[in-house]
Order: structure tokens, then C-alpha cells, then sequence
């Protein structure tokens, strides 16, 4: 099997449709009004949408710049080819809908998009369309305009096309550069499935690996807080311990199965590596065992912690004490 990626319910969105036949738009109306089936995975009981009417939204007023430059705004994206048939994001003046003019690529702002839009009724995607981005803004110097808005470029009838002359919010305050309009979000309540009772296999597995995601990150977060800011300040002496110690370290977190080992092989048991031997005499039984206790807290500091007040958001530790020593060797490297 394979995932869905898709829209959550409760999205809502706005389009527009725009004929010069007014008949043939009433009937266009008509056809898609009321409950409709929309993208792929119709049959997995995805794509159920309602399609209603709504009042006509205002439209954006231009503001005038006495002919000396025109800022061509893409309310949609835009699609153009060249004089030998391959698309093109340089597109002329002409092709901006522009009589006159030169465009400016210093001051303009674009940015390029490409896609291949899915074909319902043949179950298949059509060719490829190189887009220039919606919001993308072009500056022409020495441009006049006949209108405010209008359709340019190719693919209109899927929506690919429209711009804006002189948009009112491209229009800066003074000598600020502050847009004259704000944008104000709406507050709305949160969109998809609501969070239920985990019961199948399915879902404890997802719960458990996005857990597990949660206990890797918080593992991640303390190696580095106690590398390169605890270390270096509360537990200075345990950058004096030697690369080799702590590969031995790590060899002995990598290898063994629970942290009760762990803890045996490294100081707890008998003989254990930290207090024994050469290491204990060269290194870890220094200086009172300074090292050593210092190490020890760290682990138990480390084991304590409660993450976000939840018991089971807890660092593991097996895996805290393994990248805890290969860091320490890699960031002070003392042989």
C-alpha cells in the first residue's frame, strides 16, 4: 500500500469564472453548483466537495504613476512561449500585455514554477506547464495602460494568466515602502479529523513511531546543550579526557542491550571500566575522581529529566551516553 497526501476537510477556497458570453456562463453556473467529486482517490471517498455561489468580492483598485513605470502583478500563474515554441520565463513586453516599455529585471521579483496538471475525464496528466509563480511582480519603465487587469499568456481556460496593473497594496506609503493595506487573519477553528481513541494496530504503530520521533529529538537537544554549553562551563575537566576514552565509552553504550549494563560495565560493577585499572589511574580517578563524578551526574541529571511533564517523553539514555562520548571526542579531541 502507499499514504495519501491530500487537502483536509472543512478547507474552503474561493475561484472565479469569467466568459464573455453571458449565457454560456449561466450555464457553466448551473452545471458545477451543489455537491461535486473533485481529484484522484474518488472511490477511497476522497474529493467530496460543495460548490456555492457567493457575492461578487471587490475588486483591487490601481493606483496612476503618470506613465513612468507600470508594476505588472500575476494573480495567477503565468505561462508564456517564445518565438520558436518553448516555454519561456523572459516573456516581452508584448507578452505582458504592454504596449510600450521596457521591463526592468533588477526591480522585478519572480519566481518559477512547474507542474503537470491531472486530467480527470482521460485519468492521466497533461503536458507540462513552465510557469512564472503567482506573486510574481514585474517592473516596466515607461509603460502606459489602457486597463486595470486582464488575461495574458496562454492556458487561460485553466485559470493561468490573469494580472493585475498597479495593484493598490504594491503602492508604498511616502518614502517608507510600507504597503497602505494589512492583512488581517482570521481566526478559525482547526481543520481535519478529530483526534480519537487509538485502538487499531495501525495507529498505536503510528503513535509509537511519532513517540519515538519526540524521544529522538529530545535525545538530540540535551547532547548538544551539554557539549558545547554545560560542559564547557559546570564540567570543565571532562574536556581533558582523551578521544580513546571515550570510544571506549561508546563501544561499551553501542554494545551491551539494556542501561542496567550500561551502567555495570562503566562504573556501577565490578572491575567496571571508569574505576579501574590505567583509565581509573590516568584519567577518571584524578583529582578526587572529578571526572568520574562529574560524568555520573550528567548521566543521572540526563535519566531524571521530564521532558514536557510526561513520564514517557524521556531522553534515551543509552543512546544520550553512545553519541554523548563520540561528540565530546569529535569537539575537544584530545588524544
Amino acid at each position: 500500500m502507499f499514504g495519501f497526501e491530500a487537502l483536509p476537510a472543512g478547507s474552503n477556497f474561493i475561484f472565479s469564472i469569467q466568459s464573455d458570453n453571458s449565457g454560456l456562463l449561466e450555464k457553466v453556473k448551473n452545471a458545477i453548483k451543489g455537491n461535486q467529486s473533485l481529484g484522484k482517490s474518488k472511490t477511497a471517498e476522497f474529493g467530496q466537495v460543495e460548490i456555492k455561489p457567493i457575492e461578487p468580492i471587490t475588486q483591487i483598485n490601481s493606483f496612476d504613476t503618470d506613465n513612468e513605470f507600470v508594476l505588472v502583478y500575476a494573480e495567477s500563474n503565468l505561462c508564456f512561449f517564445d518565438e520558436s515554441g518553448q516555454p519561456t520565463f523572459q516573456p516581452t513586453v508584448e507578452d505582458l500585455g504592454l504596449n510600450a516599455g521596457k521591463i526592468e529585471w533588477a526591480k522585478s521579483q519572480i519566481r518559477t514554477y512547474s507542474y503537470a496538471p491531472w486530467n480527470g475525464q482521460r485519468k492521466t496528466t497533461s503536458m507540462q506547464r513552465h510557469c512564472i509563480l503567482k506573486g510574481s511582480v514585474f517592473y516596466v519603465k515607461g509603460a502606459s495602460l489602457d486597463e486595470s487587469s486582464k488575461y495574458i499568456g496562454h492556458y487561460n481556460s485553466e485559470g493561468l494568466g490573469k494580472v493585475i496593473y498597479n495593484p493598490e497594496f504594491l503602492k508604498g506609503i511616502d518614502i517608507s515602502g510600507e504597503s497602505k493595506l494589512k492583512i488581517n487573519l482570521d481566526k478559525v477553528h482547526s481543520l481535519g479529523i478529530e483526534k480519537g481513541t487509538i485502538t487499531t494496530p495501525l495507529s498505536k504503530l503510528l503513535e509509537k513511531k511519532h513517540l519515538d520521533s519526540k524521544i529522538e529529538l529530545i535525545t538530540s537537544q540535551e547532547i548538544h546543550k551539554y557539549v558545547h554549553h554545560l560542559v564547557p562551563k559546570e564540567y570543565p575537566k571532562l574536556k581533558d579526557v582523551s578521544a580513546s576514552q571515550w570510544g571506549n565509552i561508546r563501544s561499551i553504550a553501542s554494545r551491551e542491550k539494556s542501561l542496567k549494563e550500561i551502567k555495570e560495565k562503566l562504573y556501577d560493577g565490578k572491575n567496571a571500566y571508569l574505576t579501574h585499572g590505567v583509565s581509573f589511574e590516568k584519567c577518571w580517578g584524578k583529582d578526587g575522581s572529578r571526572r568520574l563524578n562529574d560524568f555520573k551526574t550528567i548521566v543521572s541529571k540526563v535519566e531524571n529529566l521530564d521532558a514536557f511533564g510526561k513520564e514517557e517523553l524521556k531522553a534515551d539514555l543509552r543512546i544520550f551516553i553512545s553519541k554523548f562520548a563520540a561528540e565530546m571526542a569529535k569537539t575537544y579531541n584530545k588524544q
